[in-house]
């Protein structure tokens, strides 16, 4: 099965196992041996060129907006796919020809891609077209983990709506324990005056010897991809999170709460703090539950299905 991803990123070719920013996007070009293309040059590929195609629509669409995207791709692949970017809300803050542009994709495709059930459910409706759950991979071959562990929390996202941040910082404080978070392209002017700590920019590798230090987790961002909580399950960081995102309901089934239900996750992280036997059981389960449900072997095999439903034995 030959497959070609059409994202927003400049490379074109493979992904190397090597590469030191193996994020999400760039784990699944890798997981499924695939060609990766920038989006903007769809048109010049050669009709009938691969047998699944999967295009992640960039959230800044000046390069694309004139282009028939779903056309392009039903042209060149067998079957043709688009990839949920962000969570499943995030496209209504565009303008309204963008908004427009972006369900017209939708529709032109064969199925589409999704991160979790929530989004999965909600596309589906929005479209009356099958969605199909996209698992997260990583790729952990070159990961580095660090000996100097910190007695801190880690919050998974600025403070914006689309991670919940002010939400993940109201249960983080709980501890009164440094609290640190990422620094991503939303960073809010000011998170410093609360007394968030931020981690510098950094290649992904970097990114998880930076996380390893850390004890304890929290993200309450609801769809998109789950990576930060899937990165702590690998490293058996209890992280506490929303039950909807499938990386944290299905590594932390004792650690995912309700999507309003705060108190809960205040007295998680608390018992995570006062009860070591609970903490080293999330611990442990985390690293059995992600080998078992998001081992990167097991990938290929769920994407070669999906492709077989729809391209009809072809």
């Amino acid at each position: 099965m030959k497959i070609a991803f059409f994202t927003e990123g400049g490379y074109q070719g493979k992904v190397p196992k090597n590469n030191p920013n193996m994020r999400t996007d760039m784990a699944w070009v890798y997981a499924l041996d695939a060609d990766h293309y920038p989006i903007y040059l769809i048109g010049q590929l050669p009709s009938n060129s691969y047998d699944l195609g999967i295009a992640i629509l960039p959230k800044i669409k000046d390069k694309i907006r004139n282009l028939d995207v779903a056309k392009e791709i039903n042209r060149i692949c067998k079957v043709s796919s688009v990839m949920q970017e962000s969570n499943y809300f995030m496209w209504q803050d565009e303008s309204i020809e963008d908004q427009i542009w972006y369900l017209n994709t939708l529709s032109g495709v064969d199925f589409m891609f999704t991160h979790n059930n929530i989004d999965q459910q909600y596309y589906n409706g929005l479209l009356n077209k099958p969605c199909e759950k996209l698992p997260s991979v990583m790729v952990t071959d070159f990961i580095k983990t660090s000996d100097d562990k910190k007695d801190a929390v880690i919050i998974g996202g600025n403070l914006v709506a689309a991670y919940r941040g002010i939400d993940s910082y109201m249960v983080a404080r709980e501890l009164d324990l440094p609290i640190y978070a990422i620094s991503s392209g939303r960073k809010k002017l000011g998170e410093e005056s609360l007394g968030i700590k931020h981690i510098p920019w950094t290649t992904w590798i970097g990114w998880m010897e930076e996380l390893s230090k850390f004890k304890y987790g929290v993200q309450f961002g609801i769809g998109g991809a789950g990576s930060f909580n899937l990165n702590c399950a690998y490293l058996g960081i209890p992280c506490i999170g929303l039950k909807e995102l499938e990386s944290q309901r299905l590594c932390f089934p004792d650690l995912s709460i309700g999507d309003v239900d705060l108190k809960k996750g205040k007295e998680l992280i608390l018992k995570l703090q006062n009860d070591k036997d609970f903490y080293n059981h999330c611990s442990n389960t985390a690293r059995i539950l992600y080998e078992k449900h998001f081992a990167v072997d097991k990938f290929y095999h769920t994407i070669e299905n999906i492709y077989k439903k729809y391209s009809n034995g072809n």
